[in-house]
């Protein structure tokens, strides 16, 4: 592969020199560290296509097919074809992934789901004072009429017992209670709890947002926490935009089945992890081969936001403007 004429036809800025640049190798700016490297940073061995970062040690490979991806938007087949591996051994083998793959979200199936039940710690919020706090968090978190979405949504607070000030989530399946995630609104070691938690959590085998992305439409966007997929679904859907969250990184053979399942309802599926998840967003993309019409999408520099809940209104229909 000619790396020159590669970043070349891309219009990625290279050089040969420089006190980043080890002999032999090119410099470019890191992609995933974006405007934060005033320099050329990333470094790349043209002969075994090694490539790391001297600002961020996490951005590195031993093999050249994710900074392909990552500079020509490409699947990891067509990286490997660009790097000049054996296309045709490759296509078997590519070709082979994707029937094991769909052979084993075949058999796992979601199971049963088992219906639980929120007490009277948990409660729907509205006008109530119990709901205040509730209300003016999802308001300082940028939505508009916050009471107005957490009726669409379902949302629940709590004031007692193991979820005290935690806004709640409802995980919904098939019309199935399954369980909830819950959002510390105050300072606290742990961020989010889920129920049901361990072994069984709700995390490992279901999609926030599920049955409401299930209407279809002609995007699906999946992001990482319930907060992103709360903005873009409440702000978007009117665009024919639904989204669901993973729930953290985790992309368990139960929830590819489900994205799986879902993106056939749409024209397109965005993969849009985090600000700096680039990495395990493109590690998605290969393990949903077999969803339909899935790209990545990257959050505009000038957002200057870590994920879509951190956006308004106006920076969610911006950044799904940039991606869809």
């Amino acid at each position: 592969m000619n790396w020159k004429s590669f970043l070349d036809t891309h219009q990625v800025d290279w050089v040969e020199s420089g006190s980043n640049v080890s002999y032999g190798n090119l410099g470019i700016k890191c992609p995933w560290c974006g405007q934060a490297d005033p320099s050329h940073h990333l470094g790349i061995e043209p002969i075994s296509g090694k490539w790391n970062c001297w600002r961020d040690p996490s951005h590195k490979g031993t093999t050249p097919y994710y900074l392909i991806q990552k500079i020509a938007r490409c699947s990891k087949a067509e990286a490997r074809t660009i790097w000049g591996d054996d296309s045709s051994a490759f296509v078997e083998l590519d070709a082979l992934e994707k029937e094991l793959l769909t052979e084993r979200t075949k058999s796992s199936t979601i199971v049963t789901p088992r219906e639980v039940s929120f007490s009277e710690n948990e409660f729907l919020l509205s006008t109530n004072d119990f709901s205040k706090r509730f209300i003016w968090y999802l308001w300082r978190r940028g939505f508009e009429d916050p009471l107005v979405t957490a009726t669409d949504y379902q949302l629940r607070g709590s004031i007692t017992g193991e979820f005290t000030n935690r806004l709640i989530f409802p995980i919904l399946y098939e019309g199935v209670l399954v369980g909830w995630t819950a959002r510390a609104i105050s300072d606290s070691l742990v961020r989010y709890k889920a129920y049901p938690a361990g072994g069984n959590s709700i995390g490992r085998r279901y999609l926030y947002n599920y049955d409401n992305a299930a209407e279809g439409g002609g995007v699906l966007v999946v992001c990482e926490g319930p907060f992103d997929t709360l903005k873009i679904d409440a702000y978007a859907k009117e665009y024919g935009i639904r989204s669901v969250a993973l729930m953290g990184l985790s992309l368990t053979d139960p929830k590819v089945k489900l994205i799986d399942t879902l993106s056939h309802k749409f024209n397109k599926t965005i993969i849009l992890l985090d600000n700096g998840a680039e990495w395990a967003s493109m590690e998605a993309k290969d393990r949903l081969c077999c969803a339909n019409n899935v790209s990545v999408g990257d959050f505009p520099l000038d957002l200057k936001a870590k994920d879509a809940g951190d956006l308004d209104r106006v920076g969610i229909l911006r950044l799904l403007q940039s991606v869809i």
